[in-house]
């Protein structure tokens, strides 16, 4: 059986017979596993709002003693803030994908990215590979 390109770009090559991630080499035999996993993290727009909060906290107390209704607006303008931040977390959180490749031997090698369907796309070429090789 000849060596067929599944997938190819300038940092994976995907054949039925090796996959190389960069200058690391697997034999598509010898591999055990493939999988995409995804995790939320904070959102830096969440992290901006949470800061934007904290100015308005310090603005607050600092205009607190000279006038009250100042005061009052800042810390209702920090629970906005603080409110938005919690709201954007929840509804557009940052996304991070870990593809996982397991060998046979043990060893695992992960590729981080924010592009989720690209790492879908390694999945599904691998596994292309697996059913060449079978």
């Amino acid at each position: 059986m000849s060596e067929q390109a599944i997938f190819k770009n300038k940092a994976v090559d995907i054949t039925t017979k090796v996959a190389r991630f960069g200058a690391i080499s697997f034999q598509v035999s010898t591999i055990g596993s493939v999988s995409v996993f995804n995790a939320k993290k904070i959102s830096p727009w969440a992290i901006a709002l949470i800061f934007l909060a904290v100015v308005s906290l310090i603005v607050g107390s600092n205009l607190k003693g000279m006038q009250d209704q100042q005061g009052q607006i800042a810390f209702a303008i920090a629970a906005t803030f603080l409110i938005g931040s919690f709201l954007v977390q929840k509804l557009w959180p940052r996304r991070e994908f870990t593809f996982v490749l397991r060998s046979g031997s043990g060893e695992v090698y992960k590729l981080v990215s924010d592009d989720g369907e690209y790492l879908e796309t390694l999945q599904r070429a691998l596994e292309m590979a697996f059913v060449e090789q079978a």
